[in-house]
């Protein structure tokens, strides 16, 4: 049976008619269905614009992420570089057996100036590091600590250069605070220190006016053989120009395998660490594996 559906018959202009209208259901349904598809379409599209625009908001965050991080992380480097240390100590001075000092040496920041290492704080918790390491140091000795006391020597190779003023290697091993020998045997050992204050004050304005250098033995396979090879002492003289403030010494020494030569000095910040007259080197003489051979 074919529904119908009765809707009231618009009113004609001068006449009037009692009669209505006959549409069939089909008609509407169709109708209804073609409204409904137009509004779910434009639901769909209003979705999809919105899906888009989120999309692209959240790859635009993620890319502004990524390059401030990419700059901060360069910025950090460049940062280290260019800032200056709040303070530097020499770091033998902090390293002294002291209990529990492990953990505060190793948060400052190792540098080498002139040859010798220092503990450098740049922030605020490698300061209280650093003032905590004086600290103890101080409770360790009531004993101030003399401007003059003696300071290793680090190394700057720049080895295998045909330069006669350039160090040069050959059957040793450069570590950052001396020679490493691999052949054990008799050596001879040399060493010049250049002392020349910077300052152009007179010698006699200064608090130390004699300074020393330390040839050292350090014996990893027996300590007890470990201490001072040789001791050289350099007074400053402002008359001088035989010797151009230089400390030169040297000795043969029986070297063991392992044993590790090193230089100290002290009068640290009145010496000029020129390629040509300061340096330390050996030459072996003879080979053997004890002092008896």
């Amino acid at each position: 049976m074919k529904m119908t559906t009765v809707c009231p018959k618009p009113k004609q202009h001068g006449a009037t008619l009692n009669s209505d209208y006959i549409i069939p259901a089909s008609v509407v349904s169709d109708t209804c269905v073609k409204t409904q598809l137009k509004s779910n379409i434009k639901c769909y599209k209003r979705l999809v614009l919105s899906l888009s625009i989120f999309a692209s908001l959240l790859c635009l965050v993620i890319i502004t992420i990524i390059v401030i991080s990419t700059t901060f992380q360069k910025n950090k480097g460049v940062s280290r570089l260019g800032t200056k240390p709040v303070a530097c100590v020499i770091c033998n001075k902090l390293s002294q057996n002291i209990s529990g000092s492990e953990v505060f040496l190793n948060s400052l920041t190792r540098e080498v100036s002139d040859g010798v290492e220092l503990c450098c704080a740049y922030r605020g918790h490698q300061l209280s590091a650093l003032l905590e390491l004086i600290l103890r140091l101080r409770e360790k000795d009531s004993v101030p600590i003399l401007v003059n006391s003696a300071v290793r020597v680090l190394f700057q190779h720049e080895g295998f250069e045909m330069d006669p003023l350039v160090e040069h290697v050959r059957g040793v091993e450069v570590l950052p605070d001396g020679l490493k020998i691999i052949h054990p045997g008799f050596y001879y050992v040399y060493s010049s220190i250049h002392f020349r204050p910077e300052s152009p004050r007179p010698c006699k304005d200064f608090q130390y006016q004699t300074w020393n250098q330390y040839l050292e033995k350090k014996s990893p396979l027996d300590p007890a053989q470990s201490g001072c090879l040789l001791k050289v002492a350099h007074t400053c003289c402002d008359i001088c120009t035989r010797d151009e403030e230089t400390s030169y010494t040297g000795g043969v020494f029986y070297l063991d395998k392992n044993d590790v030569v090193q230089i100290a000095i002290d009068g640290f910040g009145l010496v000029n660490f020129r390629r040509d007259t300061s340096f330390v080197g050996l030459m072996m003489l003879s080979t053997g594996r004890s002092k008896q051979q």
